[in-house]
């Protein structure tokens, strides 16, 4: 736990580098965690942080594809995937 009783992430931040997605999204939900607590001075380092994680996601094949893959399951598409499969 942090000052502000919030739970630190699970993952431990490595100080060389630029961030990995997965390190940028444990921070997110961080921050959203302090913003929805009330600590809406962090609000602008959480706008930030949606916004480079965005930019991030854009750049990485794998993670375009997860996104894709994840907007066809929501939808119901896994049942067709299935039937390919088959």
């Amino acid at each position: 736990m942090d000052r502000c009783g919030m739970p630190l992430p699970a993952r431990p931040l490595r100080l060389q580098g630029p961030p990995t997605i997965a390190e940028m999204e444990d921070a997110l939900v961080y921050v959203a965690r302090l913003v929805s607590a009330g600590y809406t001075v962090y609000t602008p380092i959480m706008d930030r942080l949606i916004e480079d994680l965005r930019v991030a996601r854009r750049a990485d094949p794998v993670a375009r594809a997860e996104a894709v893959l994840a907007a066809y399951n929501r939808a119901g598409g896994l049942n067709a995937i299935r039937a390919m499969n088959e």
